[in-house]
């Protein structure tokens, strides 16, 4: 209902994409989960998903971190910088509990419009680079067609290609091949516990901000 996803609503669609997971893919993400939250206990939730984290969250879940992902980080290595290091990532993440609340209460767009401003002025005074990230450039955004029969496969190879700008499509292939290549370093021999922990967790932070942008693409506003 924002037009362009909030917050909230990436944590949302990240929520309901896991609990739509079969039992033994949900099992497998919970055991990774668990391997990457090593050492960030106090941190992170002890589920990979909270369903219910109320409207002052004192942990992290997964979800969250396709909210935080791209509007309130930069990259992956800072996203997980911002989740795991910082206070004023647990502000962030009380506004968006608190916007996530405004907007199911209220009943018209002008009552929208209201809440996802005052939010906005809340995450500027928590988070003192919001604006600049979203203004930095346009790739939340999908590239425009060269041409109206532009056909899939041709606008694709477009996204992806060296020198194209940046988009959300080249933004999520990017980062999700990335995830994978960290997730098979991870179950490589001989590897420590702390190093297998270390690979997940950068595993896990690759895919939250693929699916930032995976999500983008499908969100009107952005399309518009």
């Amino acid at each position: 209902s924002a037009n362009a996803w909030v917050y909230p609503e990436h944590r949302k669609l990240a929520l309901l994409s896991m609990e739509q997971l079969s039992p033994a893919y949900r099992l497998q993400l919970e055991q990774i989960w668990q391997k990457a939250r090593t050492g960030y206990e106090t941190r992170l939730s002890p589920s990979v998903l909270v369903s219910n984290q109320g409207l002052k969250p004192t942990q992290l879940d997964y979800a969250s971190w396709s909210g935080i992902a791209g509007d309130h980080s930069c990259s992956p290595s800072d996203m997980l910088h911002n989740v795991l290091e910082t206070d004023w990532i647990m502000k962030v993440a009380g506004i968006a509990a608190q916007l996530e609340y405004d907007l199911a209460a209220t009943d018209n767009r002008s009552k929208r419009i209201n809440a996802i401003r005052n939010s906005d002025i809340r995450f500027q005074r928590a988070d003192l680079v919001y604006s600049n990230r979203a203004s930095a450039n346009n790739v939340h955004f999908l590239l425009a067609r060269p041409k109206e029969d532009t056909d899939p496969q041709t606008y694709f190879t477009a996204c992806l290609t060296e020198g194209a700008s940046l988009n959300a499509i080249g933004m999520y292939t990017r980062y999700h091949l990335s995830a994978l290549y960290k997730a098979g370093k991870s179950s490589e021999n001989g590897l420590s516990e702390k190093e297998q922990s270390a690979w997940l967790l950068a595993a896990l932070a690759d895919e939250a901000y693929a699916d930032h942008f995976l999500q983008d693409i499908y969100a009107a506003g952005h399309v518009a």
